[in-house]
């Protein structure tokens, strides 16, 4: 398993993407959200578990106006891989970006798959 929190700012996107070979449960803890999971789309609030199979899309738009506190478990190690990859060591600036075949290299260690072309991650 693999554990973690994530924090999305008012008008903030986790970008269409899915896992493959992990499921993952989402714990939303502040905020509401848009979530588009596969094929169908719900509004959340604080307090909303979602479960998302391995290998399907999943995006999440916070819609309100605080930032979303969540915490996420995933079934198995691997996106900690993605994560370690196109993180910046403390110290350096958060604005440096991984190049395009970086993130493809990221992603291919970390068992994600993101649509289209990279996310604006800066890290």
């Amino acid at each position: 398993m693999f554990a973690g929190t994530e924090e999305v700012p008012a008008g903030g996107l986790i970008p269409r993407h899915k896992h493959l070979g992990q499921d993952e449960i989402l714990l939303v803890q502040t905020g509401s959200a848009h979530v588009w999971l596969g094929t169908q789309e719900r509004d959340i609030h604080a307090g909303a578990i979602v479960f998302i199979p391995s290998n399907t899309w999943i995006s999440v738009k916070n819609t309100g106006n605080e930032t979303i506190n969540l915490a996420f478990v995933f079934s198995d190690p691997g996106f900690d891989e993605f994560m370690r990859c196109t993180s910046v060591p403390a110290g350096e600036s958060s604005s440096t970006r991984v190049t395009h075949d970086e993130f493809k290299d990221c992603q291919h260690k970390g068992h994600v798959v993101y649509e289209g072309s990279d996310p604006a991650i800066s890290h």
